[in-house]
């Protein structure tokens, strides 16, 4: 969380990032990403034997969120499977959320759902990790 909090105060603050809504919207789905990672995290290790298997199931759930989230080609231009992954993905409605921010003086009625999917997948993946914890 505090890493979201500071690299988005410094993008916005020194860095000079422009953006035409207020940088804390920005603040949010960066604080809503790094708790969805750390959620991520917790269900992956849940599964995982020891680090390096963690450490081996990383690309499978990151890399095919990067690459169809709309970073590197706009999510109006996927087609067919990829479309329906992309839909799948909460790193989609994160990528969308920021540019809402980005691109708009105040909040969105997008931006808020956005936001609230991905608290939604939050959710969800705490309740998974919570119900594939060994008991004793």
């Amino acid at each position: 969380m505090l890493q979201a909090v500071l690299s988005t105060l410094l993008a916005v603050g020194p860095l000079g990032l422009d953006i035409e809504g207020p940088g804390y919207l920005l603040m949010v789905i960066a604080m809503l990403g790094a708790v969805l990672g750390l959620a991520l995290g917790l269900l992956v290790s849940a599964f995982a034997r020891n680090e390096f298997q963690a450490v081996q199931f990383l690309p499978a759930g990151v890399l095919p969120q990067f690459l169809v989230c709309g970073l590197f080609v706009p999510r109006d231009e996927t087609y067919g499977a990829l479309a329906a992954v992309a839909r799948a993905m909460p790193m989609t409605y994160a990528v969308r959320a920021a540019g809402e921010a980005a691109t708009h003086s105040g909040v969105t009625a997008l931006f808020v759902r956005d936001a609230a999917l991905i608290l939604g997948c939050v959710v969800l993946v705490l309740v998974a990790s919570a119900a594939t914890l060994k008991r004793r």
